[in-house]
């Protein structure tokens, strides 16, 4: 019988959850100043891709068949190319502040239970579950809505960011029994793989190569591109995925909660991003709609649904 971890062990991982995941939208903020956003995204989402890979091919772990990376391509165009890119481009190109951006990203449970309830034998949410849907839409228009002496937040990046959290949803639900290798950190290593290849040709596409002068790279932006490959996609991730494994669902869905006022926090003290009492409110919002969401069983999703962000 395998022993339980430690508690300190547990601990730690939640910290790790809360604190990195919840950082990683101003990281975002920071390495897209100078390095071009599909680029940035590309390179920290391959690196870490790789060395979940290279470790779980050094555990012994059994190497994928053609299909699983098909289904990885899948699951990975949605959940990295369009989510991670969304994100990226929403706050490099369009001036989304790195909190709201976390705040509306934390809509992500209203879009899983829709598509869940609208795809084809889907399950119909509760009325508790129907009534959070309802709130967290108005939150969202909160929000999203022009506030007197503020400036007025780029809808077309409201639309990207609400967008990305509903590609996010899109691909949790399409991993759902699907086949995929049983070894965690090589499943995921395969998405951030084929996430971050997709993302190398949208830059390529996009002609940010082209523009790009790697000696005006900043120190700060390179800094945050290796801090969120290192600390938000490899150490965050194995965090989570310990914390599936030795906790309740429940209880490690509480990032959801966290993550938001994390990210709110450090936008405020690193980059003088407003926090008006409007903001609070409608954050408050969305959060309570996540909270009645998630009061209802989902279908069990792989054990590989990632929180925003891979984000």
């Amino acid at each position: 019988m395998q022993k339980p971890p430690a508690r300190w062990l547990i601990l730690a991982a939640f910290i790790a959850v809360y604190l990195i995941w919840g950082s990683s939208y101003i990281g975002i903020a920071f390495a897209s100043e100078t390095i071009p956003p599909f680029m940035m995204m590309a390179s920290r989402l391959s690196v870490a891709g790789v060395a979940l890979f290279v470790l779980a091919w050094r555990s012994g772990a059994k190497m994928p068949t053609r299909r699983q990376w098909r289904t990885a391509v899948m699951a990975g165009i949605p959940m990295f190319v369009l989510n991670a890119g969304a994100i990226a481009y929403s706050e490099a190109r369009l001036g989304m502040p790195s909190g709201i951006a976390a705040v509306l990203l934390a809509s992500m449970p209203l879009w899983m239970v829709l598509i869940n309830w609208l795809r084809p034998g889907g399950t119909p949410p509760t009325g508790l579950v129907i009534a959070g849907i309802a709130i967290g839409f108005v939150g969202i228009v909160l929000l999203s809505a022009p506030e007197a002496g503020m400036p007025a937040l780029n809808p077309v990046g409201v639309i990207a960011i609400l967008m990305a959290a509903f590609c996010w949803a899109f691909g949790s639900i399409y991993l759902r029994g699907a086949d995929m290798p049983a070894s965690a950190p090589l499943t995921t290593g395969m998405q951030l793989i084929t996430g971050g290849t997709g993302l190398f040709i949208v830059s390529l596409f996009s002609g940010e190569p082209a523009a790009f002068d790697p000696a005006r790279v900043s120190a700060l932006s390179l800094g945050a591109t290796i801090y969120l490959a290192i600390f938000n996609s490899f150490i965050g991730f194995s965090a989570y995925v310990f914390l599936m494994r030795h906790v309740s669902p429940a209880k490690v869905a509480t990032y959801a909660y966290v993550n938001p006022v994390v990210a709110v926090i450090l936008g405020a003290l690193l980059a003088n991003e407003p926090v008006t009492l409007r903001t609070v409110i409608a954050g408050g919002i969305i959060l309570l709609s996540v909270f009645l969401i998630t009061l209802q069983r989902l279908p069990r999703f792989s054990r590989l649904r990632l929180a925003q962000a891979a984000r």
